[in-house]
């Protein structure tokens, strides 16, 4: 038989399922059961298939992770984003490269001239012919960059060489330049060095003046002390009843103490059952006073039931049920239903007519005796 883990009540049916609970029914099943006696609502397990339902729904996703996504990546891809295709064919007489059908001269450059191009001997006045070996870096170089940038008005300019349609660029005689444009520069800085001396002003004379009495603090902690003196003073009597006013102020900011939450639930201490030759006595032991409750009597069933409800939001940790040696109630059992807003008691009757509860509130509770 089944049997209420809360209470220990034999009398249990199946609960229905409801929300969520029927779409987690498929990988965790279990099945709802409500007890009739404590209102108790508890899960059984039947673990049935489960291994194999978890190892496929495991299989899928490993499927979908594994297979499915590389896949999808690989068809978004687009045939424009292939690579080119490129054929590449060497010359091996460059020299002798036949124009194209326009009758236009087609300019090869072998390996040599692309590195000569990439230290700057592109340029007609810079071009250097294939017999000339390379010179060291000169300053008449950075000389003959500022000739051409700033050119004097009695330097003539130097006209480059005329371009064959089928010979390369002639290299200019750099003898006859290096000497036009020496007396040039000789001649530029002599005149910026006149200039120099001539716009450079002369130093002046400066008087002294004489130094004022002041005293100059040596940190910032003296001059803060001197803006302090600068405040005004008040006088003790008021300082000392600035001071009182703040202690005031902090003791009743100390004593004020926070109020508890509005829906905490309320706390059942203790619960003790005792009985008697004519009576069961139930002294519930709570937080404070306990006003608002109801009873009723369930006689149709079996074993016949006194069932109390104490309304509100309990919380309570003691025992769930208890056995009793008595004539008139064999069993008490004990349970929480926030979710419906009272604290349960159920008392097992042993006798069906006869029965009375009585009520007694105190400060510390509730207590309820069962007479016949």
């Amino acid at each position: 038989m089944m049997k209420c883990p809360i209470c220990g009540s034999e009398n249990v049916t199946p609960s229905h399922r409801r929300g969520f609970e029927k779409i987690m029914q498929f990988l965790f099943p279990r099945t709802p059961y409500r007890c009739k006696e404590c209102w108790s609502r508890f899960w059984t397990g039947q673990f049935k298939g489960v291994a194999l339902k978890v190892v496929l729904v495991v299989a899928v996703l490993l499927f979908a992770v594994f297979y499915i996504l590389p896949l999808d990546q690989l068809f978004k891809k687009s045939k424009d984003n292939q690579p080119a295709k490129t054929v590449s064919k060497s010359i091996q007489n460059p020299d002798k490269a036949k124009p194209d059908k326009g009758n236009k001269p087609v300019a090869v450059k072998s390996d040599k001239d692309d590195d000569d191009e990439g230290n700057g001997a592109g340029s007609p006045e810079i071009a250097k012919s294939k017999g000339d070996k390379e010179q060291p870096f000169k300053s008449e170089d950075l000389i003959e960059e500022a000739a051409t940038v700033k050119p004097d008005k009695s330097a003539k300019p130097v006209k480059p060489p005329v371009k064959d349609d089928k010979s390369k660029p002639v290299k200019p005689d750099k003898s006859a330049k290096e000497k036009a444009v020496k007396p040039v520069v000789q001649k530029k800085t002599d005149d910026m060095s006149d200039e120099e001396h001539e716009a450079s002003p002369a130093p002046p004379q400066v008087t002294k003046l004489k130094e004022p009495n002041v005293e100059i603090p040596k940190s910032g902690k003296t001059a803060a002390k001197a803006a302090s003196k600068a405040k005004p003073v008040l006088p003790e009597a008021e300082v000392k009843d600035e001071e009182n006013m703040n202690e005031v102020e902090s003791a009743e900011k100390g004593e004020a103490k926070p109020a508890p939450p509005i829906n905490s639930p309320r706390k059942i201490k203790e619960i003790k059952v005792s009985a008697s030759e004519n009576a069961v006595d139930i002294v519930i032991s709570a937080d404070g006073h306990i006003k608002d409750y109801k009873n009723f009597f369930l006689l149709k069933e079996t074993p016949p039931k006194l069932v109390v409800d104490v309304k509100g939001k309990w919380k309570y940790v003691g025992k769930p049920a208890f056995d009793v040696d008595s004539e008139l109630v064999s069993k008490v059992r004990v349970a929480e239903h926030n979710e419906k807003g009272f604290f349960r008691i159920v008392m097992d009757l042993k006798v069906k007519e006869g029965m009375t509860p009585v009520f007694s509130e105190d400060s510390k509770g509730l207590t309820i005796t069962v007479k016949k």
